[in-house]
């Protein structure tokens, strides 16, 4: 005796059921390797960029990957800033040694003396 259609739908709804949540699982489990693998790409990245710059150069490169490994990314991520700020990504220079350096401002306005002098003339 065969299964009515509307025997079967139970049937297929359960299997249909099981095999989203092993995709679901499976998605979840790549989504994790996914994200370690950008975390490590990011460990790497900070690391080379530390040894290029000569920071801590009392450790070595491996050591630097296991210590940035360790962090949490948002950690991970200001430590990056950092080490840009220090490698001389950023360079912070007074209002007089832009003029010093031959700039094309080459007299001082009201501006520029409020800001030297801190709002204070002699």
């Amino acid at each position: 005796m065969e299964k009515s259609a509307g025997q079967q739908v139970p049937e297929i709804l359960g299997a249909a059921r099981t095999h989203l949540i092993k995709l679901s699982n499976s998605n979840m489990k790549l989504a994790e390797e996914r994200d370690a693998a950008r975390h490590e790409l990011h460990v790497m990245k900070v690391a080379l960029r530390m040894e290029e710059r000569g920071l801590d150069p009392t450790t070595t490169f491996d050591e630097k990957v296991a210590a940035l490994r360790a962090m949490p990314a948002p950690k991970l991520a200001s430590t990056e800033d950092a080490v840009e700020i220090a490698a001389g990504g950023v360079r912070l220079t007074k209002l007089s040694e832009a003029q010093e350096a031959g700039s094309a401002a080459t007299t001082s306005t009201e501006l520029d003396d409020f800001v030297l002098n801190q709002g204070f003339t002699a």
